[in-house]
């Protein structure tokens, strides 16, 4: 081993190049891996669309960089990564690569102190190792290039655990204060902080039980007492917690919380009982000189008053209230915490705490408060972070599973740290070094013999017991000299300190320690193996339990299970015999093993793939079967190759090599994922490191307006709108667009008209294609999307068919080595996993102005666009002859109660004036009188119930006709609602065609009813008594052609209007005489009706004038029109000015010609009086006209 040691130690010193020999080959893999850390955290590092949680973060920093300030938002964290992203901007200027810059520098500053800082913790090669597993990690790669705040977790994880491992082996000053400012710089950056502080106590709590297990118990029925009593107080503790957070009785809230409050200080007063028994019986002065019970004193009194959220939640007050009952509330736990945390540290040591003290709160308050100038900050530092933190673990953000990171991210991504840490468990169990010296070389620890006997141990016999009060008073008096023989010669257990004047002299002749030993004599056991295995586990139960799952917190998890992997592959590394593998022979073996990895995964495709060998004869079966011979021919080549280059060799040297080239392989597939995810897909939703993940989309669209600005000289102050979901990430990207509009949730209005490019969600095309019209072109694409989370809901059976199928797992792995979906498409056939259709994700649309673009293209391109791009000249619209107009009479509100309405779609009115109003989504007609009054209603459940009814008509001896909609049938009521018919479609000349979804009815004076029969792209006519009479109208755009006819209305037995809705006009039939033509004798085209939404359904009516009434539903309108299409006027469906929201569906006109128009986006029923002059007016326009 000697020998090996030698050998590692002369290859890493040799110099690379004989001209420079100080430049050894340890120095090249220092350089040449902080040199990928740097190629690979700043490579196209801008080209990332800005993602949603990046925005949350720029945004305030450049508002800081611009001088308009910083206030602390617990939402969106710590303040330290907004004051560093503002310095950027002033060093590099603002825009997506300066935004990236600070995470970028941390994470390389994190690799570079990982390689110089570790050496004693991981052993000279294992500082090298983890350097390099931080380089490939793809967490560590991906968020050390993202605007979060992971990256500086990231090197204060790396500082802490430093500064642990450092007071653990040597006591000093130094590493108290470093972790000082290093939790400061923690709980200024994320809330974490507040989950790595817990499991630093927690971990030096395991440590100090474990040393006060040891210590000289004058019986052992007293420790087991004293143990027994802190278990027991700890349960009773934590079942008060669990009754304040999760029980809820019926007695009520308030039994809850004093139940859980009396047992949790009952717990807490046994614990404490505890405490000071055991501290009678052994002393300050002993107990004092464990490193595990300093830090927790020390640490915990630091931090104690960062805390206040917790007793203040428990005692009922909201730690989120800023009123003034709340901050007085909050004020005085916190001062009593501060007391506390005080008198704690001045009894600890007073001038350690102090100064430590003074660099903490100058760090949390410097950036909380922003350079002193946000005082508020103070107070939602030290609080709201906390509360706010608290509130989010009920949120279940993201609800993702439990196996969310043990089973899905991290065997996906980190399973480099995953192995390397179970080598790590194997050898520190193997060797019993969980605990031990720092060393450049791990695997000499395990040469170590016990210490010679000291002269002071010498003093008492094995297995004699030592009573507390033989320690005597002599404070420089080391621990060690009053403990057992056995504990002293346990080498796992030697972590007490060790005073710098303790005469070495007296415990042994220097010259007679190995190299280990006599450093043991000088520093002591650090625990590096169990900390970082300790800290990973307890990350993972810690964020697998917590209420908010997001892939980014796996950074936390990642980080230490990579140091373990480091520590754990280092020690593989040393104890390899390098001579024998970089011999020829153990070359050949290499190659081999190469091979046979290509030959087993052959043969393991061919057996368990899609198509397994032997099992046909078609084309791809015999592929299969060829494939599987001659990869077993070459695998036992392989196995033949190896067994006459390892001859000679040892088992454990075998099995080594094959580890480490495994291991090998390994980091080769992660480094692939981790280039992958970071420079190939890292705007594509196949990669699951990110949730709302923003696709290239928004950045496509952002260039195309920096050229169209650039283009025409508009540049920055091009007119841009965008809304609430547009607004990550345009947030960001148009923060320095003067002539921006943010409209928000808000409905779009006509406003927009003055913009040249509108950015939406999809969901608000209908309300902006009426706004739009055809002065805009379209695009669409998708913004924001998520992984596929068909992980959800795993069963140990679902896992088993997936496995058990072929197919299934062929098609997952192509997802966990490639993340291509094609495969498991195909299996699953579902076909929303390409880039243009995935699912799930949100999708924006894009308008730009023709005018602009053809402006844009007058400069060279002109070819490319071409046609109309605006309206007509001296063409009308509606918004010139709008006319504002409110509703003299409103019928019904929101709800289900007598004369109350939900989405309403329709009304018709009786000669008595009786007016019926089709409660659609109540599935009832209501009835009300002239004045509004409620009469009536009735539902038609004999009958099987309304499905969403669309469609009224009274016939003149007051009958009232229904279409029946989504039940496609047409029924027949007297004027109270009682039934009398029903009939479906019935037309003789298609009998096996039934109606489709009919919307609109039409009563002539002649008891004719006209039904359109919408979905079936026609006009039917019926009797009253449901007797078929004729039908006409076939689907299509051309004369006499309908594309989803809805409303329709009767002029004088004569004439037939019909919305032809898609193809945006209104036809009005020859219904005239007893055989009418139905030939189209008018036409005009609509400037509405632009979506094929459901909502996008218009109705007509004839005002007694003979201009034909038509409603836009998304346009808000009611507009009058001439029967030769001329637009008379136009006013809001709901009344008021022209964009307030309403949705204009059904329409009639009553015997005295007043309008009644259903509002159905406000569930009413508006009663419009066109004033008389104005109508008289009309007349004479339409006769000009």
């Amino acid at each position: 081993m000697e020998e090996t040691e030698q050998t590692q130690k002369q290859w890493l010193d040799r110099p690379v190049l004989n001209a420079f020999p100080a430049f050894s080959r340890e120095k090249l893999i220092i350089a040449l891996i902080i040199l990928l850390t740097i190629i690979s955290r700043f490579a196209i590092l801008g080209n990332r669309v800005m993602s949603h949680d990046e925005v949350n973060h720029v945004v305030p920093s450049y508002s800081l960089y611009s001088g308009n300030g910083y206030v602390h938002d617990p939402i969106t964290h710590g303040p330290l990564q907004f004051h560093l992203v503002a310095l950027s901007y002033f060093l590099l200027g603002d825009n997506d690569f300066s935004s990236r810059v600070p995470a970028a520098v941390f994470s390389i500053a994190a690799v570079i102190f990982v390689l110089f800082g570790f050496r004693k913790y991981l052993g000279r090669i294992g500082s090298l190792i983890g350097g390099f597993l931080f380089l490939i990690s793809p967490f560590l790669l991906y968020y050390g290039r993202y605007t979060r705040n992971e990256a500086f977790i990231e090197l204060f994880a790396v500082l802490t655990f430093y500064g642990i491992l450092r007071y653990f082996s040597k006591r000093d000053n130094f590493s108290l204060y470093l972790l000082a400012v290093v939790t400061a710089l923690q709980f200024t950056t994320k809330e974490v902080a507040y989950i790595y502080t817990a499991q630093l106590l927690l971990f030096c709590g395991f440590v100090f039980l474990y040393d006060v297990w040891n210590f000289p118990w004058e019986e052992i029925q007293k420790r087991t007492t004293a143990f027994a009593l802190l278990l027991f107080g700890a349960l009773i503790g934590a079942v008060g917690l669990l009754l304040l957070k999760y029980v809820s009785p019926e007695s009520g809230a308030d039994f809850r919380q004093y139940l859980g409050m009396g047992l949790l200080a009952i717990g807490a007063l046994l614990v404490i009982i505890d405490i000071i028994s055991v501290i009678r019986q052994f002393g300050w002065q002993i107990i004092r000189k464990s490193p595990a019970f300093n830090l927790i004193v020390f640490i915990g009194a630091l931090i104690l008053p960062l805390l206040t959220a917790f007793p203040v939640r428990l005692m009922g007050w909201d730690p989120l209230d800023y009123s003034s009952a709340g901050i007085i509330h909050t004020g005085i736990v916190m001062i009593v915490l501060f007391v506390i945390s005080f008198l704690i540290g001045i009894w600890w040591n007073r001038d350690v705490f102090l100064k430590s003290l003074i660099a903490f709160y100058l760090i949390f308050i410097t950036f909380y408060t922003t350079l002193f100038s946000n005082g508020h900050g103070f107070f939602t530092g030290m609080v709201g972070s906390l509360g706010y933190w608290l509130t989010q673990q009920d949120v279940q953000r993201g609800s993702q599973p439990l196996y969310y990171y043990a089973a899905i991210l991290i065997p996906i991504y980190e399973y480099v740290a995953v192995a390397g840490s179970i080598l790590g468990i194997f050898f520190a169990a193997k060797h019993h070094l969980f605990w031990a010296m720092p060393t450049d070389n791990l695997y000499e620890l395990t040469e170590a013999k016990e210490l010679p006997e000291t002269n002071y141990a010498a003093r008492v016999s094995e297995g004699d017991e030592i009573r507390a009060d033989s320690f005597g008073d002599d404070e420089n008096m080391d621990l060690h000299q009053t403990l057992s023989i056995d504990f002293i010669d346990n080498l796992e257990s030697l972590h007490f300190e060790i005073e710098d004047n303790e005469p070495i002299e007296k415990i042994t002749e220097i010259d007679e320690l190995s190299s280990v030993q006599r450093q043991s004599t000088v520093l002591h056991q650090a625990p590096s193996f169990l900390l970082f295995l300790f800290w990973g586990l307890t990350a993972l139960a810690a964020y697998s339990f917590a209420g908010e799952k997001m892939p980014w917190l796996t950074v936390h998890i990642t980080l230490p299970l990579s140091l373990a992997a480091a520590w754990g592959i280092s020690f593989l590394l040393e104890k390899a015999p390098w001579q024998k593998i970089a011999s020829a022979k153990g070359l050949i073996a290499l190659a081999a093993l190469i091979c046979g990895t290509f030959a087993l995964s052959g043969l393991l495709s061919s057996l368990f793939g899609p198509n397994p060998a032997f099992a046909g004869k078609t084309l791809d079966q015999l592929k299969a079967t060829n494939q599987f011979i001659f990869s077993a021919i070459a695998f036992l080549l392989v196995l033949f190759v190896l067994f006459r280059t390892w001859k000679g060799w040892s088992g454990k040297d075998i099995l080594n090599s094959v580890v480490i080239y495994f291991v090998a392989l390994l980091c080769i597939l992660e480094a692939r994922t981790a280039y992958t995810a970071s420079f190939i897909h890292y705007d594509y939703a196949n990669e699951l490191l990110v949730y709302a993940h923003a696709a290239p989309g928004p950045k496509i669209v952002l260039r195309q307006i920096e050229e169209i600005g650039a283009r025409t000289g508009e540049g920055k102050s091009i007119k841009v709108a965008y809304d609430n979901d547009a607004l990550y990430p345009y947030w960001w990207y148009f923060r320095d667009y003067p002539n921006k509009y943010y409209f928000g949730e808000e409905n779009p209005t006509r406003e927009l008209r003055n913009y040249d490019v509108i950015i939406a969600n999809t969901s608000k095309d209908s309300r902006l294609i009426p706004i739009v019209r055809d002065e805009y072109y379209r695009f669409e694409t998708i913004r924001l999307w998520w992984p596929n989370q068909d992980y959800f809901n795993l069963t140990w059976d679902r896992i088993r068919k997936s496995l058990g199928n072929p197919q299934m797992r062929s098609a997952l792995f192509d997802i966990w080595l490639n993340r291509d979906y094609t495969q498991y498409a195909q299996v699953t056939g579902k076909n929303t996993f390409r880039p243009d259709n995935w699912d799930p994700s949100a999708r924006m649309v894009v308008y730009m102005r023709k005018d602009l673009l053809k402006k844009m293209y007058q400069l060279g391109d002109t070819a490319l666009l071409s046609g109309s791009t605006t309206e007509e000249e001296g063409n009308v619209t509606e918004d010139d002859k709008f006319t504002q107009l409110d509703p003299v009479l409103s019928i019904g509100s929101e709800g289900t109660d007598p004369g109350q309405f939900n989405n309403p779609r329709n009304v018709a009115i009786a000669q008595d004036g009786t007016i019926y109003v089709l409660d659609s989504d109540n599935h009832r007609v209501q009835y009300f009188s002239p004045s509004g009054e409620y009469l009536g209603m009735w539902d038609a459940k004999e009958q099987g119930g309304f499905n969403q009814p669309w469609g009224i008509a009274v016939s003149p001896e007051g009958e009232v006709f229904v279409a029946d909609t989504w039940n496609h049938r047409i029924m027949k009521f007297s004027s109270k609602g009682e039934f009398l018919l029903q009939w479906y479609a019935n037309d003789p000349t298609e009998p096996n065609k039934t109606f489709y979804g009919p919307r609109a009815l039409a009563v002539d004076t002649m008891g004719e009813i006209y039904i359109s029969d919408t979905g079936n792209k026609r006009i039917l006519i019926y009797s009253t008594d449901g007797a078929f009479i004729a039908q006409f109208g076939t689907a299509g755009t051309g004369v006499g052609e309908l594309d989803e006819p809805v409303g329709i209305a009767v002029w004088h037995d004569q004439l037939l209007a019909v919305a032809d809705t898609w193809n945006q006009r209104v036809q009005i039939f020859d219904v005239s005489g007893e055989a009418p033509s139905f030939a189209v004798v008018g036409s005009f085209d609509i400037a509405g009706w632009y979506s094929q939404s459901l909502d996008n359904k218009p109705y007509l009516a004839f005002d007694k004038d003979g201009n034909i009434l038509v409603t836009d539903p998304e346009g808000y309108l009611v507009m009058q029109y001439s029967r030769e299409g001329k637009l008379l006027r136009s006013w809001n469906g709901g009344g008021g000015d022209i964009d307030n929201f309403s949705m204009p569906t059904g329409i009639t006109v009553d015997s005295e010609g007043a309008i009644w128009v259903v509002d159905t986006a406000n569930d009413r029923v508006n009663k419009f009086v066109l004033p008389a002059a104005d109508t008289e007016q009309d007349q004479l326009n339409n006769e000009k006209q």
